[in-house]
């Protein structure tokens, strides 16, 4: 499983289109959009499909994580943004490196579920291809779930996805977007079936010790690596000894 952060603890660097910053010595770099685009009137996808291919050419060495532009609480546009992005994306000459991951949204999944298949094998055909699933607050049953207050629930949601997109696509990659630790922790041995995962819940100090120890009376501001990722691994936890670097 793969741990992408903004700090790049553990050798997958998150990006947030349209960062200056694109080249970076890591094994993995991660590209989203951001909630408030999802939410919002969305990306330019001509200018965010150029980004996605520059950053993957950019870093020829690591596998380079892209998000399909989605749209939050709107499963009909969410498969119409993917199926746009995916006819733009096929004119085009995809680095190797590249892997796509499909955001699924909206309503019950088994309405949904053929044309995100459909966008699977579709995707398949021109580029390496997953799922990402919302893990912050989930849309993929009858209501909004609250993974923070509820991780029982997400991670049982997560489960249920992943189990049949195994069972009919094979050993698909998932990544869970903004998952926290003990939605994390639920899925227990689910955890092995999760290709990659990001989160900046580690910035807020995991521990008072480590807060006194390293920042005194701050909160949320890690200054440089060696803090980052020691923060990381205090805030993994057991959940550590799935983590890939």
């Amino acid at each position: 499983m793969i741990f992408c952060n903004r700090d790049g603890t553990h050798g997958c660097v998150k990006i947030l289109y349209p960062s200056r910053r694109v080249v970076f010595n890591v094994s993995g770099v991660f590209v989203d959009i951001g909630l408030s685009k999802a939410l919002g009137d969305g990306v330019d996808l001509v200018d965010y499909l150029n980004y996605v291919l520059f950053v993957a050419k950019s870093n020829p060495n690591a596998r380079v994580l892209a998000i399909v532009p989605d749209a939050w609480g709107d499963a009909h546009r969410n498969t119409w943004l993917a199926t746009e992005f995916y006819l733009k994306l096929r004119k085009r000459r995809v680095p190797s490196n590249l892997t796509m991951l499909i955001v699924v949204h909206g309503g019950f999944i088994d309405t949904y579920w053929m044309q995100y298949k459909i966008l699977y094998f579709n995707y398949s055909n021109v580029v390496s291809t997953g799922f990402a699933i919302p893990s912050r607050k989930m849309d993929l049953g009858s209501e909004t779930i609250d993974c923070n207050r509820k991780p029982p629930q997400c991670s049982a949601s997560i489960r249920a996805f992943m189990s049949r997109a195994r069972q009919e696509l094979g050993n698909v990659a998932i990544h869970l977007l903004g998952a926290n630790k003990r939605t994390l922790a639920n899925l227990g041995d689910y955890l092995r079936h999760v290709y990659s995962f990001d989160s900046d819940a580690y910035r807020l100090a995991p521990s008072n010790r480590t807060k006194r120890e390293d920042l005194g009376d701050k909160r949320f501001m890690i200054t440089n690596v060696i803090n980052a990722r020691k923060w990381a691994n205090e805030w993994l936890g057991e959940i550590a000894k799935y983590i890939t670097q």
